[in-house]
């Protein structure tokens, strides 16, 4: 909030009364996110038959100040099914196909010489017009010094991990196990990918501040840099998907198998991703290529919209509102 008073007129003239205005005005930067929708691509998007994506807001309460989860905000419906608000907005530098009944609540946008290719009952409820330009996807910078920690596998007995930066050479949680880290924390992990078997857990408290997991491509031979297995999970304990950012540098993989869950950003510009039969993501991906299987869901948090990218850029102020206060 600024308050400024001024005199009018200025300079002062001896034959006009002098008047004197205070006013406030409420201003904030623009922010810059990192996510802006609930899929973002520089190559082909593809959502298979009955995939979906839509958005919530994980702000927002109820009336005694409970938060209100995707599924109580899912009240859109269409064709007989309930899906959450309209702006789960998606675009691809290239093109956009859906095939049988999947449902984009919000924009499909092409690149500039891309189309949108709708198959038997998909449906967009928003625009398919084509961007006018590309959409630059920013790389991946690493944390600055990573390279002066010290280096380890994740240890096999390992049920939390403190506050604190971590470069890891191995990262994989094996079945049923849960690992909990505690923000804020800045985790690289190099020479191998974070794996999760099934039904393995990745739990973030975030009450202190967030995580950043960063991936290095460093073995160009490996399935996988990131890999999720049947249900695993990776999410905070509010569910709060701007807890926890993954990263992905360089031309990997990401792949979610059968319903695994997640709940956080995913940021691979580089790389392809696969979503899987029955997969949900609660939160954005920016990737290379993306596919979604059948029945694969993205549930683009609003909230995102909210949190300035990093390394995005200084953006000036906007005035939000102003009066005269005397």
């Amino acid at each position: 909030t600024l308050t400024s008073a001024s005199i009018y007129p200025f300079p002062p003239s001896p034959n006009i009364e002098p008047i004197t205005r205070v006013i406030e005005v409420v201003v904030q930067r623009k922010i810059d996110p990192l996510f802006g929708g609930g899929l973002a691509a520089n190559g082909d998007m593809v959502l298979k038959t009955n995939a979906v994506v839509d958005s919530y807001d994980s702000d927002l309460v109820d009336s005694d100040g409970n938060p209100l989860s995707y599924e109580d905000q899912a009240t859109n419906e269409y064709n007989g099914k309930l899906y959450g608000s309209s702006e789960g907005n998606l675009g691809s530098n290239s093109n956009i196909t859906l095939e049988g009944s999947a449902v984009v609540m919000g924009d499909a946008t092409p690149g500039p010489d891309g189309t949108v290719n709708q198959e038997d009952n998909s449906y967009v409820s928003g625009s398919t017009t084509p961007a006018m330009e590309d959409n630059v996807l920013t790389p991946v910078q690493l944390p600055q010094g990573y390279l002066m920690w010290p280096t380890s596998d994740l240890p096999d007995s390992a049920e939390t991990l403190s506050p604190g930066n971590y470069h890891f050479t191995d990262f994989e949680l094996d079945s049923n196990r849960t690992l909990l880290i505690e923000g804020p924390a800045t985790i690289v992990i190099s020479a191998d990918a974070l794996v999760l078997r099934s039904n393995a857990h990745l739990l973030i408290d975030g009450s202190g501040g967030p995580v950043n997991i960063y991936i290095v491509d460093s073995t160009p031979d490996s399935d996988s840099e990131l890999l999720m297995r049947s249900n695993s999970t990776i999410h905070s304990i509010t569910n709060d998907p701007t807890d926890i950012t993954i990263h992905v540098v360089g031309d990997s993989e990401i792949t979610l198998a059968s319903n695994a869950r997640i709940h956080a950003g995913i940021n691979a510009p580089e790389s392809e991703v696969h979503l899987s039969s029955n997969t949900k993501v609660y939160g954005a991906i920016v990737a290379d290529t993306v596919k979604l299987s059948a029945n694969a869901k993205v549930h683009f948090d609003l909230k995102m919209l909210r949190q300035p990218d990093p390394n995005g850029e200084l953006l000036p102020m906007e005035i939000l509102s102003w009066r005269i206060v005397q």
